[in-house]
């Protein structure tokens, strides 16, 4: 099968950087950069005519489609590898935006009733349509669909319709997704923009600059420099043998070191251990801080959760027993499944900082590594957390073993063979 990356430009709209970047992104991932610049129907807004743009593709391919206003960063790992051709893969629509979270929830409310469908969750259901992934000519005849609906409205008059439309599509004929993280598709509203590009540099893969108001932020922006969060991913990317590697990540957060080594190699494994949450239910005990931070937690494990959808059963879920130590700072145990002794390649702590609590974690974890794996972590030599530096320096004087310092305060110690 054939890989393309295709893209839509109308009028000249788009930047020669980003189709440096494009180009660049193909010849990597093996495929044929295709930029389509004639209208593929008229008298219609071009975020309908980009439902058509599978017409310019032959049959058996698999096709990255990619909006003319995307950056694509110098090391994306290729999206190929992570959704297979009988799959459509996308990026769930940002619902932190408020502007673009308004929008699609009146947008689903107004779709869903046109088409007598069931209501889309506008926070977890809706995608947005700058980056698609699908193969011809299988997903054909969803794209045709939605982009018929297209005849009867004027674009103004509904915003995101096409990429509403869509979604509801998608989800009523149970057409296989792969739900991408937002590293492929990263957009923000416009102060945030301004944080982002005062660095020069890309935190995600794929940089989204929809709309006027953000496009002015694109020059700003190379997409030959990393970010330096990604230090602490390539830290660890370069101590992992070259196949199948078991890694262990304690303390997860929301999932972005997570997502980002799952994206990075496509036949990682990766255990995620923190203090997971379930929805509360109305019988839950405890006052209104305890139920706001049970809520705050719940969410970043969900947003862990949908971060990863797209690695499936190459990533799972270890709990914390008892989130009371975790918020006391006290050493905790685990509950979990078996993790059996000399099975992971790379264990990474980031969890609790006390000099307790990253002692305890050496004992619990020392014994899951392989011989020649590696046990490491993060925030070593901080002034906000010298009880690391202290741990991790005992662990090693007690086993006479180096310490190895690398890019964003990232440690690690090797196991002997």
């Amino acid at each position: 099968m054939k890989k393309k990356l295709l893209t839509m430009n109308l009028g000249n709209f788009m930047a020669s950087k980003c189709r440096d970047s494009y180009r660049a992104a193909a010849d990597r991932w093996g495929a044929e950069y295709l930029e389509v610049t004639t209208p593929p129907a008229t008298g219609q807004h071009h975020y309908w005519q980009k439902l058509l743009l599978h017409r310019h593709v032959p049959d058996d391919c698999q096709v990255f489609q990619i909006d003319a206003d995307m950056l694509i960063r110098f090391d994306c790992p290729s999206p190929f590898d992570l959704v297979d051709r009988s799959k459509i893969g996308m990026v769930g629509s940002n619902p932190l935006d408020p502007d673009h979270g308004t929008s699609n929830a009146l947008s689903c409310n107004y779709w869903s009733k046109e088409l007598s469908l069931p209501r889309l969750d506008p926070m977890t259901q809706h995608f947005n349509s700058g980056v698609q992934i699908y193969s011809t000519p299988q997903h054909r005849k969803i794209f045709e669909e939605a982009h018929s609906y297209g005849k009867k409205i004027q674009w103004r008059e509904k915003l995101w319709a096409e990429e509403t439309i869509l979604s509801l599509l998608l989800h009523r004929d149970h057409v296989p997704m792969v739900r991408l993280p937002k590293l492929f598709n990263q957009w923000y509203c416009p102060h945030k923009w301004e944080e982002m590009t005062m660095r020069h540099s890309m935190s995600q893969f794929i940089y989204h600059f929809a709309g006027p108001n953000n496009r002015k932020f694109l020059s700003q922006v190379s997409w030959r420099r990393l970010d330096h969060q990604h230090g602490r991913v390539d830290a660890i990317l370069r101590r992992l043998p070259s196949l199948n590697p078991m890694v262990t990540e304690v303390g997860v957060w929301r999932g972005y070191l997570s997502s980002r080594l799952l994206a990075m190699r496509s036949d990682l494994r990766l255990s995620m251990l923190d203090i997971w949450e379930t929805p509360l239910d109305g019988n839950r005990s405890g006052g209104m801080r305890e139920q706001r931070t049970h809520q705050a937690v719940y969410w970043d494990t969900q947003e862990a959760w949908r971060g990863t959808e797209f690695a499936g059963d190459r990533r799972e879920l270890l709990y914390f027993q008892n989130r009371k130590n975790y918020r006391r700072k006290q050493p905790m145990t685990i509950d979990r499944k078996p993790i059996e002794r000399h099975s992971q390649d790379m264990v990474f702590l980031d969890s609790i900082h006390s000099f307790e609590h990253v002692t305890q974690e050496f004992a619990d974890w020392w014994p899951k590594v392989k011989p020649g794996g590696y046990i490491g972590g993060h925030d070593v030599d901080s002034p906000y957390h010298f009880h690391v530096t202290q741990a991790v320096s005992e662990f090693a004087r007690e086993h006479s073993l180096p310490v190895e310092f690398d890019r964003d305060s990232t440690w690690f110690i090797r196991k002997p063979l």
